[in-house]
């Protein structure tokens, strides 16, 4: 791949060659003897591909020079025959469309015989070879199965078709990263009218031979450890997290291979954009594949200089930058001057996403249109009316990242979708996790920490293809998606130079990591706990200790054989257990040596105050609205100050302070985890609490549950503990809303409106709601609808 990128850069000598690129490159005018080079330059570039298919990025910039050419000739034709001769039938179909009153009989012909075969269910025309792919994927017997494709590629549309052909009394579970995901999944298959009962939630298993589950890795594995069911097929989706080394990605691991003990003769379906090669996936089997390496969309490549404070284009083809002659003042007028209706600005850590669209929301003129008015009202009313995100819409800016409470931040990101006022979303790689939005441009304003996978996985989000070739008007722009890279140190531009990046296995469970990755000292700990887990026990302590690894308690613990000794010493206390003790159960158990624990997040319930402040959660926070519970914490910020304990535990994404009074709980970390209180405004409180609040969330969902797993599991709590911590009720209608996904806070609107009586499930799990919740639905504001109607499935 590097020798054909210096061939191509070779080229720069032929003064004529290098001429017209730059003409290509500026979209300037051609005089017809360029015209006629620079197509034979084409040619040449397509007859070595197909002398060898492996020289992909002849093909690439034989592309690139055809999509130009057209754009500035208005000349079709070349676009056209390459096209329909590399079986790139939406655009084909699209310039045949375009051009049906000029069209010849043959055109016409091909043009229906096009759409009528490689025209899909969901409305679009395919290229042949995603045509092919797909085929081969759904005709595979094979054990072990990959799609690899750019992003928007027809794999929502390929897990409805292998759900399709799924047989009776066949147990699928779809593996999604997440919750958004998952919804998004749940929403496809409902739209499919499947007719089968679908899971969302380990607990709403319910001894089925036949089942379509969507769920987490966690989920997925806590139905196989806690049921007696596998699964018969397992579609993972964003397969290429596999490759990660973090303790989520181990799961994911964990679940392939625990399923396969249940279930030798598992399937298993892969889909990802990003895998290079399929083997440094495999666990098992070998994989079979079907790729598709070639992309209809090239992007466009810029950076700035904001010391230099101008532009350069980047032929990543010829290794070339070209200065543009395009001036700005800043970064910020520079994103400001460049067209788009959506424009996506890339920032890394939440405290960065929020200053930087302070900053670019301050550069515009403020907005005054009904819908941006009508969404403020919203937000003020369901949040609160200090939230930075309102000041930023009055100016068309939202920010999105994951230190966001989940309800808040999906319904911000449907309205970057639906909204046209918005028109400048500042985010991270959340919304790689979330619902398709129409972006049109990109501006990365650091590259740092994110590997140039990830880069490639934004670039995929702008101008996707279902919005290229959905819209009626076919706009060939689209196909040459503009990305900027505002910071010259390590914008990572020139890696994207190359159509083959290495995949980079860093989970020392797959075969293909290597001694280096398996033999660190915190691998081989994590190879031999996961080869544990495996196994089934008799001994009450290998019981315990399979336990405490797949909960994922073991990650806190120095050395677990010192807790797993004390725990079969302890005497159990479930009579005498409520809700109001569960922490001090918590700490009966898990903390009688606190230098064992050497997660400081965990550590900190060794201190009576945290035990009393999570207490607090659980037993109010958790059940009270969004805007509830700001008006709370700003109480008991008050309450704190006026004691003078004015040091909060924030977290990494906004701790500006380390803790500065050691104790047994609160030792120093030498991490900025703490702000001082007093220091604070009203409004900054506001915004902090917010994140605290996903902070706090994050916190119960995601540690503390493990250890309340453990506790029920081994009698030291009673169920209707469990039920209240973990569901907030003993309800069982309740329980199985919140399952499902609807909040606690929801469901106490529901009953208060006595609405619950006017929804059910159906035989296959979909929540109904009848005509009357329906009419009730019309008096709720747009939040609310939100909330309830991602789940709901009207009659």
């Amino acid at each position: 791949m590097e020798q054909q990128n210096n061939n191509f850069t070779n080229l720069l000598k032929i003064e004529k060659f290098s001429d017209i690129m730059r003409k290509i490159d500026f979209l300037e005018d051609l005089d017809s003897s360029e015209k006629e080079y620079i197509l034979s330059v084409a040619i040449i570039c397509i007859d070595k591909y197909k002398q060898d298919d492996h020289l992909l990025s002849y093909l690439n910039f034989a592309y690139y020079i055809i999509l130009h050419y057209t754009i500035i000739t208005g000349d079709d034709i070349p676009l056209l025959d390459f096209s329909t001769n590399l079986g790139l039938y939406p655009i084909t179909n699209k310039i045949l469309e375009k051009n049906r009153d000029k069209t010849s009989l043959l055109e016409d012909i091909i043009y229906r015989s096009i759409y009528c075969k490689y025209s899909n269910n969901a409305g679009y025309v395919e290229t042949f070879k995603q045509k092919v792919s797909k085929q081969e994927i759904l005709e595979s017997d094979s054990s072990e199965t990959a799609y690899i494709a750019p992003t928007s590629y027809g794999k929502s549309e390929l897990i409805i078709e292998l759900l399709k052909k799924r047989q009776d009394n066949e147990r699928i579970a779809i593996i999604v990263p997440s919750k958004s995901l998952l919804v998004q999944t749940y929403k496809n298959i409902v739209e499919a009218e499947l007719d089968e009962k679908i899971i969302l939630h380990d607990g709403m298993y319910n001894g089925e031979d036949s089942f379509i589950a969507i769920l987490t890795q966690e989920r997925a594995l806590r139905l196989l450890e806690e049921q007696d069911v596998f699964f018969n097929q397992i579609i993972i989706d964003e397969a290429h997290n596999l490759l990660d080394g973090d303790s989520r990605c181990i799961l994911l691991t964990r679940l392939i291979r625990k399923n396969y003990l249940l279930n030798p003769n598992q399937k298993i379906y892969y889909l990802s954009p990003l895998i290079e090669d399929v083997n440094n996936i495999r666990i098992h089997n070998q994989i079979k594949f079907s790729s598709i390496k070639f992309n209809m969309k090239i992007p466009k490549l810029y950076q700035f200089s904001e010391e230099e404070r101008e532009e350069k284009l980047y032929n990543r083809f010829l290794g070339k930058f070209y200065d543009t002659n395009f001036r700005s003042e800043s970064w910020i007028d520079y994103i400001r001057q460049k067209s788009g209706n959506k424009k996506f600005v890339f920032e890394t850590t939440p405290k960065k996403i929020e200053i930087l669209a302070r900053n670019l929301a301050d550069s515009l003129p403020r907005i005054e249109t009904e819908d941006i008015q009508s969404l403020c009202s919203i937000i003020k009313k369901h949040v609160h009316e200090d939230f930075y995100v309102l000041d930023l819409l009055q100016h068309g800016v939202l920010y999105l990242h994951g230190a966001m409470p989940y309800l808040i931040k999906e319904f911000l990101e449907k309205q970057f979708k639906i909204n046209q006022g918005i028109q400048y979303l500042v985010a991270n790689t959340v919304i790689l996790e979330g619902i398709n939005l129409p972006i049109d441009a990109l501006f990365i304003s650091s590259c740092y920490n994110q590997n140039i996978k990830k880069i490639i996985n934004l670039i995929g989000r702008v101008n996707r293809l279902n919005d290229v070739f959905l819209s009626e008007e076919f706009n060939i722009h689209k196909l040459l998606p503009k990305i900027h890279f505002l910071k010259e140190k390590n914008s990572k531009i020139e890696k994207l130079r190359t159509d083959v990046f290495k995949d980079e296995v860093k989970n020392p469970i797959l075969n293909s990591s290597g001694e280096e990755i398996k033999n660190e000292e915190k691998n081989q700990k994590t190879i031999q706990q996961e080869n544990f887990v495996l196994e089934n026990y008799s001994e009450d302590k290998k019981k315990i200790k399979k336990d405490i690894i797949s909960l994922g308690i073991a990650s806190y613990y120095n050395n677990i054989d010192i807790l797993i000794d004390y725990i079969l010493e302890l005497e159990k206390k479930q009579d005498t257990i409520t809700l109001e003790s569960i922490f001090d159960e918590i700490y009966r158990v898990f903390f009688n040596n606190i230098s064992n624990i050497f997660d400081y997040e965990i550590r900190r319930l060794s201190n009576q105050s945290a035990r009393d402040y999570y207490k607090n959660y659980i037993l109010i926070t958790a059940k009270k609205s969004i805007k509830e519970n700001i008006a709370n914490y700003l109480d008991y910020y008050r309450t704190r100050i006026l004691r003078n304990d004015v040091y909060l535990y924030v977290g990494e994404q906004f701790g500006e302070l380390e803790y500065p009074y050691p104790t047994e709980g609160y030792d120093r970390s030498y991490k900025k985890l703490y702000i001082n209180l007093r220091e604070k405004s009203k409004k900054e409180l506001v915004n902090i609490t917010i994140h605290k609040l996903k902070v706090e969330e994050d916190f119960v969902s995601f540690h503390l549950t493990k250890f309340i797993e453990f506790l029920y599991k081994y009698a030291f709590i009673p169920e209707s503990v469990y039920n209240e911590f973990m569901y907030g009720t003993n309800e069982e209608d309740e329980i199985k809303l919140i399952r499902y996904g609807l909040s606690l806070p929801l469901i106490a609107k529901l009953k208060r409106d006595n609405q619950i009586s006017n929804l059910e499930f159906d035989i296959n799990n979909n929540l109904i709601g009848n005509e009357e919740f329906q009419s009730y639905l019309e008096t709720m504001d747009d939040f609310e609808k939100f909330e309830i109607q991602r789940y709901l499935v009207m009659l």
